[in-house]
């Protein structure tokens, strides 16, 4: 679950790296060709840094994802080096139109390249990934809860998006059902503020371990016989 927050989280707007700030790391780009965005990394540092700049496709599976190359976007510049106090404008321009008309994700990969030193010694280098979802106008999500399981243990859910847009489980009009098939309906305003905000990519299905905020919250509301199970209010 961590790795999905660090990833996609919306609230995030600056996250501290080692020692360089960047400033988006999400952002939401129209899929046309020609679209732009950008974000800028900034040195607070007294080191110098340099970095090569690559593109990945991000593809989501049940626990996690992958990645692989990709040239549906463009960064420029494609390399820099940042001096002492200097900021660098990275922009990002939509090359590929997403084609099946279905919203995808990429990285923007910042890679630290190592100082030519005089003496050979251990280098940690930085690998940054700046997270780039392109929206495709009129796409909707269509969510199915496939399962879902609360005890008074633990929750958990598992979701299938079989739309062409991403959603979150933060925009989930949510009910609570018992085990003898009384509901309890949860406010919007409950699960917006409980929620991790975890992505639900197109075209995907999501195993989802709630969290104990969460878990604890479903409790309080729980009505009827055990287990009980999460559904989506019509």
């Amino acid at each position: 679950m961590a790795k999905w927050l660090l990833l996609f989280g919306t609230l995030i707007t600056s996250h501290l790296l080692g020692a360089v700030e960047v400033t988006p790391m999400v952002q939401h780009i129209s899929h046309k060709p020609g679209s732009r965005g950008y974000f800028v990394i900034h040195n607070p540092s007294n080191r110098e840094f340099a970095f090569e700049l690559g593109v990945e496709r991000i593809h989501f599976q049940d626990q996690g994802y992958s990645s692989s190359e990709s040239d549906d976007l463009m960064v420029f510049p494609p390399a820099m080096i940042l001096k002492p106090g200097q900021s660098q404008r990275v922009q990002i321009v939509v090359d590929n139109m997403q084609a099946n008309g279905v919203e995808a994700s990429y990285f923007v990969r910042l890679l630290q390249q190592p100082l030519i030193l005089s003496q050979p010694q251990l280098q940690m280098l930085l690998d940054i990934n700046v997270v780039v979802h392109l929206d495709v106008a009129g796409a909707g999500s269509d969510v199915r809860i496939v399962d879902s399981n609360i005890t008074a243990h633990k929750a958990s859910l598992t979701l299938h998006n079989q739309g062409n847009a991403r959603a979150y489980l933060s925009s989930l009009p949510l009910v609570l059902i018992s085990a003898d098939g009384e509901k309890v309906l949860l406010r919007d305003s409950d699960i917006a503020r409980l929620s991790d905000d975890s992505l639900l990519p197109a075209k995907s299905s999501r195993n989802i371990s709630l969290s104990s905020q969460w878990h604890q919250y479903l409790l309080s509301k729980a009505v009827g016989k055990a287990p009980w199970r999460l559904a989506l209010r019509q």
